[in-house]
């Protein structure tokens, strides 16, 4: 029930945004862009889809190298968690105590 009203409150929300898109595109049938206005908007287009890749993409490699690991060891290799290496999950810090 509470899954159901969610997908019907976002599904709302959705067409409404699609129709006050539409409202506004409407209204704005005699306005137009000058060559500098089409560039900034394609480059304002592009840099924004650069950044967003760009950062995707650092976080998934940092996901995969284990740099966002509160222990601040890297992540075990599946060879590691096999057994094949010899690793252990040992603290080496606790050799010395």
């Amino acid at each position: 029930m509470k899954s159901s009203l969610l997908y019907v409150t976002l599904g709302g929300l959705l067409v409404g945004a699609i129709a006050v898109a539409f409202y506004v595109w409407d209204q704005m049938a005699g306005v137009s862009l000058s060559a500098h206005g089409i560039v900034a908007l394609v480059l304002g287009v592009v840099v924004s889809l650069a950044l967003g890749i760009g950062l995707m993409a650092l976080v998934f490699y940092s996901s995969r190298k284990g740099f966002d690991r509160i222990d601040g060891r890297p992540a075990a290799s599946s060879d590691d968690a096999a057994g094949k290496t010899g690793g252990t999950d040992a603290d080496p810090h606790a050799a010395g105590r």
